[in-house]
């Protein structure tokens, strides 16, 4: 094996472990950014899914409670909670 032979499996083997380091620290800093900064909803969004959802029960209620057609089935059940 020559010198050169040796030094390019020495870089080899010393990039490889510089980029498992790194992706290895990449991986520590986003967990802690994770539990320092949790993704949580703003107030807004849960008011507006809140709201999404009271819609839907709704015309879910009507759809059921809607007796022009007494013998038609309805085209999805009632979910109560």
């Amino acid at each position: 094996m020559t010198i050169k032979e040796y030094n390019d499996i020495v870089f080899e083997a010393m990039f490889r472990q510089a980029v498992i380091d790194n992706f290895n620290e990449e991986l520590d800093y986003y967990e802690r950014e994770a539990k320092l900064n949790p993704i949580e909803p703003s107030p807004e969004f849960e008011k507006r899914m809140r709201d999404l959802i009271d819609n839907a029960f709704r015309e879910e209620a009507i759809i059921a409670c809607d007796t022009s057609d007494v013998d038609a089935k309805p085209e999805r059940e009632l979910i109560t909670v």
